[in-house]
């Protein structure tokens, strides 16, 4: 198989040979794109400019914007946040991803590994809170941080993800009970990138198949874990999401071929028959990417490339060399 150069950088990434080109493989779901995280460069896409519903993967900007929060000193991890009646209620639905919050005051910390390794809702919504004050300043937030980074067509009313009835009066302004948060699987990327490249510290929440939330053990989701039933080496993270709008989707990140990845697959076929069905896709996808691509050194970093003869110049000839 012929090889095709996409990148002519120092590190670059090329098609390796493989039995599966990419004009045959297609994604088991409506919409996917797979992304290299240094680069930046698409591996794979498939109708990823569509903005459809994504349930709970949209926590990814809240946990950006937890980090962020921290990073600029208004927030430290042992800041304590009380638990108001909004998220508290919210744990007495058992039909959606959460945990018990009793004690009414946690620690960031403490609510963003309840949200990072167990999708749990209230968690997202207090601290959602505690930054915006209320859930809906902090959903003004998460579209100005949409934003600043070019993202124009999403469309965001909560910070988990939920459908609009589950919140009650507690709805952002003039939107509808069945309003849910939406963006295209390239916008997804991107705030998946924008995590990982600035919070790369994420990744030890994310990792996680288990961890211990006030006194008792609370489970991923993301069953591509060590440990979980589709385990494949390589996954740490990010988020799963699931509604009936919206249907299965994950965003994942991955080491193949020792180059950092990223996937987002939304609404996965199957999805509502089989609970797997996500995970299936996601890990075909990278199959898919472990066989096509790798990083290759081209060439030595601030090494001659090159001699050029110069017509007309004092001197007689210069050289070209690749970037440090």
């Amino acid at each position: 198989m012929i090889k095709r150069l996409i990148s002519l950088v120092v590190i670059a990434l090329f098609f390796a040979a493989s039995t599966v080109s990419g004009e045959e493989y297609s994604v088991t779901a409506k919409h996917a794109i797979a992304v290299d995280l240094e680069s930046g460069k698409v591996l794979y896409e498939k109708d990823a400019k569509e903005v459809v519903p994504v349930a709970s993967v949209s926590k990814l900007l809240t946990t950006y914007l937890v980090y962020k929060e921290v990073s600029k000193g208004k927030l430290n991890w042992d800041s304590p946040v009380t638990i108001s009646n909004y998220p508290y209620e919210l744990t007495t639905n058992y039909t959606i991803s959460n945990v018990p919050l009793d004690k009414r005051k946690y620690t960031v910390k403490e609510l963003l590994s309840a949200l990072v390794v167990n999708n749990a809702n209230s968690p997202a919504i207090a601290l959602a809170e505690k930054i915006g004050g209320t859930e809906p300043k902090f959903v003004d937030k998460m579209k100005k941080q949409l934003r600043q980074w070019g993202i124009s067509d999403a469309k965001v009313v909560n910070s988990t993800g939920l459908t609009n009835h589950f919140l009650g009066a507690n709805t952002y302004p003039n939107t509808e009970p069945d309003d849910e948060n939406c963006f295209c699987a390239t916008d997804l990327a991107v705030i998946a990138r924008h995590l990982l490249l600035e919070f790369p510290e994420v990744l030890k929440l994310s990792s996680k198949s288990s961890t211990i939330f006030a006194g008792q053990t609370i489970y991923s989701y993301n069953y591509m874990l060590k440990g979980m039933p589709c385990y494949r080496e390589g996954v740490d993270g990010l988020f799963v999401g699931y509604s009936k709008k919206a249907g299965a989707s994950f965003v994942a990140t991955s080491v193949e071929n020792q180059m950092r990845v990223i996937t987002v697959v939304l609404n996965a076929d199957q999805s509502h028959e089989d609970d797997l069905a996500i995970f299936k896709t996601t890990n075909q996808l990278l199959q898919y990417l472990l066989i096509n691509f790798q990083k290759v050194q081209l060439i030595e970093n601030n090494k001659p490339v090159k001699t050029l003869y110069v017509l007309d110049s004092p001197e007689k000839n210069c050289q070209t060399c690749s970037p440090k």
